[in-house]
């Protein structure tokens, strides 16, 4: 169940943050006293396990005291590298761990809810009410089947809240990506057509809070709240290409807060869809990725087309927790699709990739324009391997930070620096042996199915502007490998960091992530024009006469504008709801963010954020 208190997700209870010694996907090595030997219910004790871009929930089948080891019921945990899971584990739903204000504790074995308070004093019959959420679902709009569709039905001015955890789903170790196991939603449109959801609110669920199953199509979401989510906003088709779930609209909306049961929700999921657009959208606070598109992987057919990404501002994501991420995540095949006008900002990772745009495998045939992005751990655009991907007339101001302290994260791992600006991560090859692994395929250099794909990646990088400020540690163009970006496009670009010059060692990075730039590996802008790169970019500043109000005004003499770069206009960035949108949030009004793009911290430093909120 899920428990609330008054407008608050009232917290699980569970220990502090712990690291494993060693694991496997079957048990876990923990270090003395970090798990007890026996708990008042050891049963129905869970261990939340941190994986790279996922975190699960796991019983305990018994343990090795001897040893230190904790066998699993599920055997579904997948170990990950240091820098990517952290090799974080906590208790959660143990009798002995409720030890804060404002936890719960679950007791099977007394059939009771245990809450603790701040004193022995306070009466809890005069606080809030206390809300148990029962149902996984409010709303199921179904039809018979693709061709017998439920049609023209319209939800407005409905707020919807409190829905319990998927249990079966949650509690066995289950962490596919973006939360793909989960079954049900707040509201759920299965088999429907010409389906409406306009100036709602939903908030305190369970897990997303609107799932466009397989099936559906002309469904819209506008002007609504969602927010304090279990898992992600909104959800549209499944990992599966029948039957087909296409022509949604998500417009005008502010997502929030999610994350709270299943970390890796986004804020909004497209799973092998086509014809979607999500536009003019605030989409904040989620632990995982702000808009997720594609769910095909490789060099492979696809269902998925059309896909319209715009006009959102799109922040404080990550917040220390997990890994793999980005703003925009594309992923596969995916033709006639656009990605533009879109602000990123404050991305933090716990590990490494966050990211601000980041096509991973396979990604093809998409257009990235007019997008800004600023304040990425990570690089601006990160490409794990994909083709014919067009990045163009964009900005990356102040990206590939490094750590900054967040919610989920208080170490610092990666002080100044994560990989590179402009980052992209294929594979390496021989290019004796392995010169054209696309037109001249063979066992060991290919990447057609089979294959290792990411031996062929493109895209093509011109008339951006790339800006670090002075105390920046960051190269500007970083490869995988000194050949990694052979096959790429890069022209009429300005780039510039702040007490450098053209002569700095700042192109073809191909060190280490994490470090400071290696001279040895890296090259003057010079060298890397001579290599066929960036004939005509430039190493100069931009002259942006401001950034605040995400304007990113140009000075009238910018090299950027004599280069071909065109002003991106932001005027309608976000819901345009304004007035209105101001009586649903605290904090989600477009006006109460425009001056965020100077601040030094991202929005949720420093801030007090509910701990993870759990359904048992």
């Amino acid at each position: 169940r899920a428990l609330g208190g008054g407008t608050s997700r009232l917290t699980l209870a569970r220990s502090p943050e712990r690291r494993y010694r060693s694991c496997s996907r079957t048990w876990i090595q923990y270090e003395d006293g970090d798990i007890l030997a026996d708990y008042h219910d050891m049963e129905n004790v869970l261990l939340v396990l941190y994986e790279r871009w996922t975190a699960s929930f796991n019983h305990i089948l018994r343990l090795n005291t001897t040893n230190n080891t904790a066998f699993l019921t599920s055997g579904g945990f997948t170990p990950s590298d240091p820098d990517g899971g952290g090799s974080r584990f906590y208790v959660a739903n143990a009798l002995e761990e409720l030890d804060e204000p404002g936890e719960f504790y679950v007791d099977r074995l007394g059939g009771r809810i245990l809450l603790r308070v701040d004193s022995e004093d306070e009466d809890v019959s005069r606080g809030p009410p206390l809300t148990v959420a029962l149902p996984t679902s409010l709303v199921l709009i179904e039809g018979e089947g693709a061709d017998a569709p439920v049609q023209n039905v319209a939800l407005r001015d409905v707020e919807f809240a409190h829905t319990a955890v998927e249990s079966h789903g949650v509690l066995n170790g289950n962490a596919e990506q973006s939360g793909d196991f989960l079954e049900e939603a707040v509201l759920k449109v299965s088999f429907g057509a010409g389906i409406v959801v306009d100036h709602c609110t939903v908030r305190a669920s369970g897990g997303y809070g609107l799932w466009v199953a397989p099936g559906s199509r002309r469904v819209r979401l506008a002007n609504s709240y969602f927010h304090d989510l279990g898992a992600g906003g909104v959800r549209i088709g499944w990992a599966a290409d029948e039957p087909k779930t296409e022509g949604v609209v998500i417009e005008g909306n502010i997502l929030s807060d999610g994350g709270h049961v299943v970390q890796q929700g986004c804020g909004v999921l497209s799973q092998r869809a086509a014809n979607v657009t999500v536009a003019h959208n605030e989409i904040r606070r989620f632990r995982y990725t702000g808009v997720s598109t594609g769910w095909t992987w490789g060099y492979t057919p696809t269902v998925v087309y059309g896909m319209e990404i715009a006009y959102n501002y799109i922040h404080d994501l990550g917040m220390g927790y997990l890994s793999d991420m980005g703003c925009v995540y594309a992923l596969g095949h995916q033709p006639r699709s656009r990605v533009h006008h879109n602000v990123c900002a404050d991305v933090q990772s716990y590990g490494y990739g966050g990211w601000g745009y980041y096509t991973d495998e396979g990604a093809r045939d998409i257009l990235f324009e007019d997008n800004v992005a600023v304040r990425t751990k990570c690089a601006g655009h990160f490409q794990h391997y994909g083709t014919d991907n067009v990045i163009r007339n964009s900005i990356f101001y102040q990206v590939d930070t490094g750590d900054l302290p967040t919610p989920g994260r208080a170490e610092i791992y990666m002080p100044g620096r994560c990989d590179g600006s402009i980052r992209s991560g294929q594979s390496h090859r021989n290019l004796f042996d392995c010169a054209h692994p696309d037109s001249d395929p063979r066992d060991g250099c290919c990447c057609h199915g089979g294959c290792d794909m990411a031996k062929c990646s493109s895209f093509s990088f011109q008339r951006n502007i790339v800006i670090q400020p002075e105390e920046s540690n960051s190269s500007l163009i970083a490869p995988e490998w000194t050949h990694g970006f052979d096959n790429f496009t890069f022209d009429n670009n300005v780039y510039y960091s702040v007490g450098k010059t053209a002569e700095s060692r700042l192109f073809n990075d191909s060190n280490a992530k994490g470090v400071p730039v290696n001279t040895s590996l890296a090259e003057t802008l010079k060298t890397w024009q001579k290599n066929g790169k960036d004939t005509h970019s430039i190493f100069s500043d931009p002259l942006f006469t401001s950034v605040s109000g995400f304007n990113f005004t140009l000075d009238p003499k910018s090299p950027a504008l004599a280069l071909g770069f065109q002003p991106i206009n932001l005027s309608t960035l976000g819901p345009q709801c304004m007035e209105e949108c101001r009586g649903i949030g605290a904090h989600h009004a477009l006006g109460d963010v425009s001056e965020t793009i100077n601040r030094r911290q991202p929005s949720w430093f420093g801030a007090e954020l509910h701990k993870l909120g759990l359904l048992v």
